[in-house]
């Protein structure tokens, strides 16, 4: 049986979430309030007016502390950073995107190579059947928000220094979603022995990306 709508449950959860999200870091808060609008934007395109209107009431009263804590500290944030530790400028903005987003592909091969192939395989069906698929939907999205979030992040960064990689490392949290959506979408298409190999091929990839990970933050000073 299908599960059924409750609406008013999962506008206070996506709200719930959307309030941690966005009280990580600054740079975290920019990235999940550009993903939440593209998602808006994409309800949208789809027509979908009250779900739109949903997820902008729920960025909405999610931000709230933020706005009112960053109303108050604007001056002094702004006069702190005249003279600022970070390296400035639009090639150092880069470095600080490209290597987050290089680490969270690279984290996980199999998934990658997978997730890569199925978004093709998504898309591809989509292009014949002239209307996307809801993960692709999802991906595009995620996608979108992302590049929004990163604009933004690199426009505040050229007036006033603010990114630097593990600022950013949240990043691979939407990018790792999109893979699993694709990797998804290509296993369903594999026999079944080949698809088991793969699914275990992305569990040994996570458990070593887990093991090495956890053996570079330990011997950091």
């Amino acid at each position: 049986h299908a599960r059924p709508a409750r609406p008013r449950r999962d506008f206070w959860l996506v709200t719930a979430a959307l309030a941690l999200a966005l009280n990580v870091h600054f740079v975290t808060s920019v990235l999940v309030g550009a993903i939440a609008l593209a998602f808006a934007l994409r309800l949208a395109l789809a027509g979908d007016r009250a779900g739109t209107l949903r997820i902008i009431a729920a960025l909405a009263i999610a931000a709230l502390p933020l706005l009112a804590t960053t109303a108050i500290q604007l001056s002094r944030i702004e006069a702190n950073t005249r003279s600022f530790w970070i390296t400035g400028g639009l090639d150092a903005a880069r470095w600080a995107i490209q290597g987050p987003v290089e680490m969270a592909l690279a984290a996980n091969w199999p998934i990658a190579d997978l997730g890569i192939a199925g978004i093709a395989l998504m898309a591809a069906e989509a292009w014949h059947q002239r209307q996307a698929a809801e993960p692709l939907g999802i991906v595009i999205a995620l996608a979108g928000g992302c590049v929004l979030g990163c604009v933004v992040l690199v426009g505040l960064h050229l007036w006033r220094p603010l990114l630097i990689e593990r600022y950013l490392l949240p990043i691979a949290m939407p990018i790792n979603l999109a893979l699993a959506l694709g990797a998804a979408r290509a296993l369903r298409q594999l026999p079944g022995l080949a698809a088991t190999a793969a699914a275990v091929a992305i569990l040994l990839a996570a458990l070593l990306s887990l093991r090495m990970g956890f053996a570079e933050a330990t011997n950091r000073p």
